[in-house]
């Protein structure tokens, strides 16, 4: 976490749904539990990192006139 005097932190996000898209609002609630005596702050930076995956489907030609559906996936 990048601070020795922490002991635990948890993330409770206001929604149900696990997957949020580009330029959504993740709202919730952190908890933070240090556990040493008077630490003084003035910030806090919190960064959350995910990944992206994702499915597309395509035509592509059988050769014979006909088109056949071809899965791709990304992550």
């Amino acid at each position: 976490m990048g601070n020795d005097n922490s002991s635990a932190i948890t993330i409770d996000v206001d929604r149900n749904n696990l997957f949020y898209y580009s330029d959504e609002t993740v709202s919730g609630i952190v908890r933070l539990n240090i556990t040493e005596e008077n630490l003084e702050t003035r910030e806090i930076y919190i960064s959350l990192i995910g990944e992206i995956g994702y499915t597309t489907t395509r035509s592509v030609s059988n050769g014979k006139g006909g088109s056949l559906p071809r899965n791709e996936y990304y992550k």
